[in-house]
């Protein structure tokens, strides 16, 4: 099972900010308390394992898709000519 290990580095509420430490520099990530085992929080400085689990979804079912909303601007009917730079 793939895991990664990290630092509590922050506790916001009900949120808990852990910091990697990676091949490319340290990666802050924020978790809330239901992403822990039992909904318990880890206090400031604790050593932190998380571990990846994957799950097979069907589509038609999936919530994320259909409660996903983009702060992006759709570019739908809006009649867009040459080039576009992104």
């Amino acid at each position: 099972m793939e895991s990664h290990r990290g630092v509590v580095s922050e506790v916001l509420g009900d949120e808990v900010e852990i910091t990697y430490e990676t091949p490319a520099g340290p990666l802050k990530q924020i978790y809330s308390k239901e992403q822990f085992d039992g909904g318990i929080l880890p206090n400031e400085g604790v050593d932190v394992e998380a571990k990846v689990t994957i799950s097979v979804v069907d589509r038609k079912t999936s919530e994320v898709e259909e409660d996903f909303e983009s702060d992006i601007p759709s570019f739908e009917g809006r009649d867009i000519k040459g080039q576009v730079r992104i």
